[in-house]
């Protein structure tokens, strides 16, 4: 145990850079982060834990996928992996030219019209495929396998 220590302790200028880009990495915010942030500034908590809610779902259905496989398919088939890689780049520029459109608008200019329940329903689920949509283009995890 004591030459375990000894040699951490001998790295601790490596392991504290490491750790120091890490923990850049962990606060820099990504589109996971601004689609939260989007919806509980513009719309309500329950809204962002709707896109919360979908990034889970996301998420879990990434790592089932790639424990079936899914990596080494993405792998083996390059075009199938690029392909996601730019669907998952297009959807990010749709929704950024959306939010910019969207900021440019005056405040006030579009009227708040009475929604009905099963609309607010509705909206949901759309929340919540959004979060989803954002982590199952993301690739981030297949790529990591």
């Amino acid at each position: 145990m004591q030459a375990v220590l000894d040699q951490l302790w001998a790295h601790r200028g490596a392991i504290a850079g490491i750790a120091g880009l890490f923990a850049l990495a962990v606060v820099t915010p990504g589109p996971n982060f601004l689609a939260v942030t989007h919806h509980a500034v513009t719309r309500s908590r329950r809204d962002a834990l709707a896109v919360v809610a979908g990034i889970g779902v996301a998420t879990t259905l990434w790592i089932v996928a790639c424990v079936l496989g899914l990596g080494v398919l993405l792998e083996r088939a390059p075009w199938l992996r690029i392909g996601l890689q730019w669907l998952g780049a297009a959807y990010l520029v749709w929704t950024g030219i959306g939010l910019i459109r969207s900021a440019l608008r005056a405040p006030g200019a579009r009227a708040e019209a009475p929604v009905s329940a099963a609309f607010r329903r509705a909206k949901r689920w759309l929340d919540l495929a959004t979060g989803g949509a954002f982590t199952l283009l993301g690739l981030r995890l297949a790529a990591d396998r």
